[in-house]
């Protein structure tokens, strides 16, 4: 995803940060880490602490920012860690992780799931005892736990398929990150109306832009906005909208994608999947024998 920026070692004075799912992946394992756009870090930085560590994500055509963030850092003393695909390189990081070959794009949902993967790797290096580091080694489990769930996918693709219907992804914490390439993506590929809004602004009026017969999807692995979300499934079922829920209890939603049990930023990693069926269901027309890579 083009969301570059930093993050921080632990440090008094803390410096920048990184995109919003690496510092939640860093929060989960008791780091002080916070989230910056590459550009606002290149061109605003802040003071540096040389204790402090800088993590870079380049996409594409964003990552002079991204660069040039790691070159601030650099001359102040820092390491940096660099996230990049094969054709957005960052020369001048401590450590670079590459994450594929082609550009990322902000509808490219197919790096989303890598991209939190490698994060969530980088901070369960700073607490091998929290819980995102336990889990980690169980990562492809989760992952294969899910695949039975395609059938779902590709019908809420099919629902989708009408275009006067309005889409309103909704999550909390590390799962906005995914909706948010998921709305791109669909408005991309489908031509829909679709939005994006974390579960407390869809409670607090954000509905009032659906109408009977729309679809909000809920993306929601067990976590502590678990009570919200079932606060907007009461709603949506009071007013006609149909629902597709990732994670936690039906809650009487149309359609269902179970997930794992774990830390919940890990598995944003997996329910990304059922929304990367979608996706590719509804570029291919809803073609069942499509399968993403």
């Amino acid at each position: 995803m083009g969301l570059p920026g930093g993050c921080d070692w632990p440090a008094p004075g803390i410096a920048p940060a990184l995109p919003r799912p690496a510092g939640i992946c860093c929060g989960r394992s008791g780091i002080d880490a916070r989230a910056s756009h590459a550009f606002d870090l290149a061109v605003y930085p802040p003071g540096f602490d040389a204790s402090d560590l800088l993590i870079a994500i380049a996409s594409g055509d964003d990552r002079s920012y991204a660069s040039r963030a790691v070159q601030r850092a650099n001359h102040a003393g820092l390491s940096s860690i660099a996230v990049v695909t094969q054709l957005a390189p960052i020369s001048n990081a401590t450590i670079t992780i590459q994450i594929g070959r082609e550009e990322m794009t902000p509808t490219d949902l197919t790096r989303m799931p890598a991209l939190i993967a490698a994060l969530a790797a980088i901070a369960a290096r700073f607490e091998p005892r929290a819980p995102l580091a336990e889990l980690l080694p169980r990562l492809g489990e989760l992952v294969r736990a899910i695949l039975p769930s395609r059938d779902v996918a590709l019908g809420v693709a099919g629902a989708l398929a009408d275009p006067e219907r309005r889409v309103l992804l909704v999550a909390a914490g590390p799962a906005m990150s995914i909706a948010r390439a998921t709305a791109l993506a669909l408005a991309e590929v489908g031509g829909l109306l679709v939005m994006t809004q974390h579960v407390e602004d869809a409670i607090l009026g954000g509905l009032r832009v659906l109408r009977p017969g729309d679809v909000v999807v809920q993306v929601a692995p067990a976590g502590p906005a678990d009570a919200r979300h079932r606060d907007l499934a009461q709603i949506c079922s009071a007013v006609g909208i149909d629902r597709w829920r990732i994670g936690g209890p039906t809650d009487g939603a149309r359609w269902h994608t179970d997930l794992p049990t774990g830390d919940e930023t890990l598995l944003t990693v997996v329910a990304a999947i059922p929304l990367l069926w979608m996706v590719q269901s509804m570029l291919a027309g809803t073609d069942s024998d499509s399968t993403p890579s």
